[in-house]
């Protein structure tokens, strides 16, 4: 673990006052530039802003409008739904409650939830939850594979029926980081059982009152609607429809409604520990581990990094998108620099936003984080001298390439004496030869190709910024003729789900039908293997006479849900 204490030993001396809103001012060049990023937003569903530095409150603005029909504008005080931001709420809560001695986040799941599967050597703790590295499977997916919209009016305890029914996970707890709503909705069925409160009581008290958040509060089910909540909006083709999934009142993973005004004492906490002390901030700023050591980049419901990867440049902070809304919380701890950035518009990057945002704001420390970077550099990334193969070496690297996690294809191709990597899209990007069976991308050398062309099938690694490699087998095309494809037909029940699928085929595709309405459509990869980039990939299995007896459906959200021929 990264020692916070060691490294921001400011963070933690004092209590500080919040001082008022606007104690500091922008350059009239710096405001003219924010104001220019959000321009487009006027008279459209828009993006409330909020910029915080050394305490003090820079920025705090609304473009656009909260609500289209009554032309009400966006203020500091319009309240948002920050979806995923939520994280970090519950994740206080769970260590707030860790401190008051009712939980530890090594207990076993089963502690607080006793009706959940106990997987065999596989024990969920608490802290794979908070960490995301439970494999617990995604409901968000498994109510899509149902054919159950996200806006179905749903709970915190349907959720956790529906969890609980998975005979299996989609890899052993603790063994890596994958992004997890499903344990973050567990994580507040475990506050309400470890605090004999809701989710959203235990934060109003323990959060929200003591930090004079008045306008914040995760939503229940009774929660009246206010005329300051923004409502959420998507475009179509007549400008924009309300999209709020308000009857879905699942939370943990989400459900938080906060302000501009609100988010600034909350950002201010990972500084003077008003509600927690030191020990609070400093677990929520602790990084994930997995089993074998290996720290991830995710805390407390927060992702921690360094910006752009430049050190001296480190921030905390969290995205949200759901239905019409978009959100951020993104803070420099070293220059105490804080963007918040809440929308009601689908069509927001936040992400898009903040990179503009932060040169505006912090265009000296970016330059001279950027120059000690480079003068600290002692090793280049790329090579001076790569080899150089001739074509007839090359050709052994083509093929089609299979994602058996994600269910994505990828095609390595030679174009004019020069390998490529084919995107399932077309797009392609031209490699370059680093040393035997290995290549990187042109103008990126964070990423890497590694071959393994001795294995069987073989194989492909994907290298980004040396993190855990994404693994490719290499496959053989198939494709079926109208009479092959119909021995894919007919009807399936998955016992994990209480379903059935009926399977057509039309031409080369094959249909999923749920309740008689048409769910997906899905393309052959190779043999027995059907796949879409939305929905992931059908895996079917056959007797020894080559009948077919079922079918598994696998991404990286869900694995082996598996469904047997009536």
């Amino acid at each position: 673990m990264r020692d916070f204490k060691k490294r921001y030993g400011w963070v933690f001396i004092v209590l500080v006052s919040v001082a008022p809103l606007n104690a500091q001012e922008l350059l009239p060049s710096q405001r003219e530039a924010i104001e220019k990023v959000f321009e487009g937003y006027e008279g459209n569903p828009g993006c409330a802003l909020g910029i915080f530095k050394d305490g003090q409150v820079l920025l705090a603005k609304g473009f656009g409008l909260s609500d289209l029909e009554n032309k009400r504008s966006i203020t500091p005080n319009t309240i948002f739904n920050v979806a995923s931001v939520t994280k970090q709420f519950t994740a206080a809560c769970i260590f707030l409650l860790e401190m008051e001695g009712k939980l530890s986040i090594g207990d076993d799941i089963r502690k607080f939830l006793p009706n959940f599967p106990s997987y065999a050597q596989n024990p969920i703790q608490i802290k794979h939850l908070l960490y995301h590295s439970s494999g617990l499977r995604s409901y968000l997916k498994l109510l899509h594979v149902k054919g159950i919209p996200w806006g179905t009016a749903l709970n915190n305890e349907q959720v956790l029926g529906m969890l609980a029914k998975q005979k299996e996970t989609n890899f052993k707890a603790g063994s890596k980081f994958s992004y997890s709503n499903s344990g973050y909705a567990l994580l507040a069925s475990i506050v309400e059982k470890a605090s004999g409160q809701s989710l959203a009581s235990y934060a109003k008290e323990k959060i929200f009152e003591p930090l004079g958040m008045h306008n914040s509060y995760i939503a229940t089910s009774e929660q009246p609607k206010l005329p300051t909540v923004a409502k959420g909006y998507v475009p179509n083709n007549n400008g924009f429809v309300m999209e709020e999934h308000a009857q879905n009142v699942v939370v943990g993973d989400g459900g938080a409604h906060t302000t501009i005004s609100d988010f600034f004492k909350w950002s201010e906490n990972f500084k003077t520990g008003k509600v927690g002390g030191a020990l609070f901030v400093d677990k929520m700023m602790q990084l994930g581990k997995l089993n074998n050591g290996k720290e991830t980049n995710y805390g407390g419901g927060l992702f921690l990094g360094d910006y752009q990867n430049t050190p001296g440049l480190f921030t905390i902070g969290h995205s949200g998108e759901w239905a019409g809304y978009r959100s951020l919380f993104f803070k420099f701890m070293e220059q105490d620099v804080a963007f918040v950035l809440l929308s009601n518009n689908a069509n927001t990057n936040v992400w898009n936003l903040l990179n503009q945002l932060v040169p505006i704001v912090l265009e000296k420390e970016l330059n001279a984080a950027r120059i000690a970077m480079e003068d600290n550099q002692v090793s280049e990334v790329i090579p001076k001298k790569t080899t150089q193969f001739k074509p007839k070496d090359l050709s052994s690297y083509t093929g089609h390439y299979f994602n058996p996690v994600e269910g994505y294809t990828r095609r390595i191709a030679l174009e004019n004496d020069t390998l490529a990597y084919v995107r399932s899209n077309g797009a392609s990007t031209k490699l370059a030869p680093w040393d035997q069976n290995r290549f990187i991308f042109n103008n990126m050398p964070n990423v890497m190709l590694e071959f393994r062309p001795k294995e069987t099938p073989k194989r492909l690694l994907l290298w980004i910024d040396r993190e855990a490699p994404i693994h490719l087998q290499h496959y053989n095309p198939v494709s079926y003729d109208q009479n092959e494809i119909k021995r894919f037909e007919g009807k399936y029940y998955s016992e994990e789900l209480d379903i059935y699928y009926s399977i057509k085929s039309d031409k080369s595709q094959i249909l999923v039908y749920l309740d008689n309405k048409e769910l997906v459509r899905l393309t052959p990869v190779m043999e027995n293997v059907f796949n879409d980039i939305h929905f992931g990939y059908l895996k079917f299995e056959a007797d020894s006479k080559t009948r077919i007896t079922g079918f598994t459906i696998n991404d990286e959200l869900v694995r082996n849900i598996h469904f047997k021929k009536s």
